[in-house]
């Protein structure tokens, strides 16, 4: 994806040096910094998000789906004390989900179908414990994608408002969806912009209603 592209290129070129492509550099196992060879390894953990060489999400959920076990037991042995449901809900806000929809926009909307039923069928035992149902994971993921796109949206300063701002159709709600592969249609902004564009009103931009209705004429002519 172009936008994805250019954000890339604009944070790796200060890091490079003049004579290498950015984007060749960035997978190189030699550093450009000390001259000694990298190591190569097939996954990695950056900023609580782990990542592999097949570029899929399926290590990372299985990491989460092994956090989330072991958190889940301790929600058991809380219900075992007969606490209250409010609790166990609270408990499970704080401790479970916390952790199994930690950066959910980066992941939620490209994992596999394998992996999504794993997450969901660990929240479905989780509301068991609770007692009362919990959100699953495509809604989770569904509300805080919509949500990370309104603030990116309302906020000038962020490096996808200019982005995202040219993709604003200019006759209605609707963002222009932008062309990505297959592997990167699950990314964040191809999948907010698809949530977006579902629930976005189908009536056109009210600036547009404001000039039929002062100057009809005008517009029935242009």
């Amino acid at each position: 994806m172009k936008t994805f592209k250019g954000l890339v290129l604009q944070h790796l070129r200060p890091l490079v040096c003049d004579c290498l492509d950015p984007l060749q550099f960035a997978y190189q196992a030699d550093s450009c910094f000390t001259g000694e060879r990298g190591e190569m390894v097939d996954t990695y953990k950056f900023l609580g998000v782990t990542l592999n060489n097949k570029l899929d999400w399926t290590d990372h959920t299985e990491a989460l789906y092994r956090k989330g076990q072991i958190r889940l037991f301790f929600l058991r042995r809380l219900r075992s004390f007969n606490v209250c449901t409010q609790l166990l809900q609270m408990f499970y806000q704080s401790v479970v989900a916390s952790v199994l929809f930690f950066a959910v926009v980066c992941w939620g909307g490209g994992i596999c179908t394998g992996c999504a039923n794993k997450l969901s069928k660990l929240v479905r035992k989780a509301s068991s414990v609770v007692g009362m149902e919990l959100d699953s994971v495509e809604a989770v993921t569904e509300k805080r994608m919509r949500g990370k796109l309104k603030a990116i949206m309302d906020n000038p300063s962020h490096p996808l408002y200019t982005e995202l701002r040219q993709l604003r159709s200019t006759f209605s709600y609707r963002l222009t969806q932008p062309r990505a592969s297959k592997r990167f249609g699950g990314s964040f902004v191809p999948s907010a912009i698809r949530l977006h564009n579902a629930t976005a009103p189908s009536t056109s931009n009210p600036r547009r209603q404001r000039l039929v209705l002062i100057q009809p004429n005008l517009y029935y002519l242009s």
